[in-house]
């Protein structure tokens, strides 16, 4: 689900509006619930406890943040970013809600009757106080957290996970999100050519028809039309022979790098 948000929300939903949704979870996480009690004729401010399911909600909402760091940081983190993308989103849930939870924002609440005369002999207006709810400090502060966490969990991995180098497509077709957190063991033949499932291409924003022995794919990320060649029925056997695996690369979109 966290490649699923990471590559299809960057791709079909844009990171203006992901970012939108993260800083109204931010805003939510940083402001303190109260409501106004009433007994007889006196009124008066109480804090409400927020529910945990509401907070674990909202916490979950900044890992859409997160997801947009991770994004941008492909330049540098590339073949690590699988390793360690999961652990980062997660950890940042964790510390959200545990923040939002144990040291809740507190509301300010300040008594300070001020009146000044609107219009003589006829209207005064008068300020009774303030109510503070909300804390630019802790946006801040998770904003800072996403940063920190990120550039952490990318140096652990990049220190103490060593791997050979993986197989991985160049196609121009790809997006960042598809190139290094989708699994290209397995379906890359010899020639370099990566065959990419349709469910998959779907959230790497390629619509494909199949039409005779080829594949009309539609790319949204650049409002382009493509035509590729579609394996042959000897090809697919090939792939049967050496991979058993004819079938879903006889339905695979065929992404030679390029």
């Amino acid at each position: 689900m966290f490649e699923m948000s990471r590559v299809g929300g960057i791709v079909w939903v844009g990171r203006p509006l992901i970012a939108v949704r993260s800083i109204t979870a931010l805003c939510l996480l940083s402001t303190a619930s109260i409501g106004l009690q009433t007994d007889g004729v006196f009124s008066y401010f109480v804090t409400t406890p927020v529910p945990l399911w509401t907070t674990c909600l909202a916490a979950n909402e900044v890992t859409w943040l997160v997801g947009i760091v991770n994004d941008i940081s492909l330049v540098w983190t590339q073949d690590h970013t699988i390793a360690y993308a999961t652990i980062n989103s997660l950890l940042m849930w964790l510390i959200s809600a545990l923040l939002a939870t144990l040291a809740p924002v507190q509301a300010t609440i300040t008594v300070s009757p001020v009146c000044e005369i609107a219009t003589l002999d006829y209207q005064v207006v008068c300020v009774a106080g303030s109510v503070v709810i909300g804390s630019v400090q802790r946006l801040l502060m998770l904003v800072g957290i996403v940063l920190v966490c990120n550039g952490v969990c990318f140096g652990l991995v990049r220190c103490f996970w060593k791997r050979p180098q993986p197989l991985q497509s160049s196609s121009m077709l790809l997006c960042g999100g598809a190139k290094y957190l989708f699994s290209h063991d397995g379906w890359l033949d010899g020639d370099g050519t990566y065959f990419l499932d349709r469910a998959s291409a779907v959230l790497n924003g390629l619509l494909s028809v199949r039409y005779q022995d080829q594949w009309i794919v539609f790319d949204v990320k650049t409002w382009c039309v493509h035509k590729l060649e579609a394996p042959s029925h000897r090809r697919a056997h090939a792939y049967e022979a050496r991979r058993d695996t004819s079938s879903r690369f006889a339905m695979a979109l065929p992404l030679e790098d390029r």
